[in-house]
């Protein structure tokens, strides 16, 4: 998600370029253009530049900047569709009012060679605290947390069951066990293993997403979270 928010400078200092020569039409090429070389590789690529009226793009004022790619890779990230708007976009000051978008068939390569596919990706809110709705289906979690406990324990083999509210039950041979999905105070995700001392499994760090509630809705884990993008914005 970082690599796609990141696109927001892009967009800023093309749109200053397409103003001066061409007005919209030419700043959504320019942006088109330049997302292969900002290391994000996709294909049926298109950029939409709308103001009204069309002469505050020369003022340094775009309305909404609309961007749609589809088989989208950028470093450990593939994603089969994306559709990033940015809203209200002062470009002297290089900031933009709002952020949203939407990114489905998301698929994460971990360090260790692993993968995470996630369904949907919802964006939404100002560049400092955009909101983030991640929906996971339940046979991913399932797997992905039985792995992590293998890891943990060394023990081989059994079944992971995803409940709600936000419970993870391990059934191993004749024994069994929950996890509970938690949100650290920093932000983190973790799972309170139901043993003596109550261990943590830590599932994913809280930089630079921290999240803020993690629930079981129709069997998917649906994780909320906030990120600051104002860090990526020239």
């Amino acid at each position: 998600m970082c690599a796609v928010l990141s696109l927001t400078g892009i967009v800023t200092a093309l749109l200053a370029i397409g103003a001066l020569f061409g007005g919209p039409g030419l700043a959504g090429r320019l942006i088109e253009g330049s997302l292969a070389g900002a290391g994000l590789q996709g294909t049926a690529t298109t950029v939409r530049v709308l103001t009204d009226p069309p002469w505050e793009l020369l003022e340094g004022h775009a309305d909404r900047v609309e961007i749609h790619s589809e088989q989208v890779s950028a470093d450990q990230v593939q994603v089969r569709s994306l559709d990033l708007t940015l809203l209200d976009g002062e470009l002297a000051s290089s900031d933009f009012e709002r952020l949203e978008g939407r990114l489905d068939g998301v698929t994460l390569r971990t360090a260790d060679g692993s993968t995470i596919e996630i369904e949907r990706v919802d964006l939404a809110g100002p560049p400092e605290a955009v909101e983030a709705t991640i929906r996971i289906p339940a046979a991913e979690v399932e797997r992905v947390a039985l792995a992590a406990m293998q890891a943990q324990t060394g023990v081989s083999g059994g079944e992971a069951s995803l409940q709600a509210p936000d419970v993870i039950v391990f059934s191993v041979f004749l024994f069994r066990v929950e996890g509970r999905i938690v949100v650290e105070p920093d932000g983190s995700l973790t799972m309170a293993v139901n043993l003596p001392g109550n261990p943590r499994v830590q599932l994913v760090p809280g930089d630079p997403l921290r999240f803020t509630s993690v629930t079981v809705v129709a069997e998917a884990l649906v994780l909320t979270g906030q990120v600051n993008a104002t860090g990526l914005l020239p």
